[in-house]
């Protein structure tokens, strides 16, 4: 694979999938944390905590699998 040409399939879908889980870290899990924490929500606190170290996994995964894509073109 050249560097000029475009992407495949599964380049796009792990740079997808890699956008989305992280805008969701950075844009919104803050906030959703916040409001539970306003409300007095401790179990929806530790929810927020969980859903985020799980995207967190996602996003190591995501980008060790677009690591071993190039190292294999």
């Amino acid at each position: 694979m050249s560097e000029s040409s475009p992407l495949n399939n599964n380049e796009y879908n792990i740079l997808k999938a890699l956008g989305i889980e992280s805008e969701f870290l950075h844009d919104a899990i803050e906030t959703y944390k916040r409001d539970a924490q306003n409300d007095n929500r401790n179990d929806l606190v530790q929810l927020w905590d969980k859903i985020k170290s799980d995207k967190q996994n996602h996003v190591s995964m995501l980008k060790d699998a677009l690591k071993q894509m190039y190292k294999q073109a």
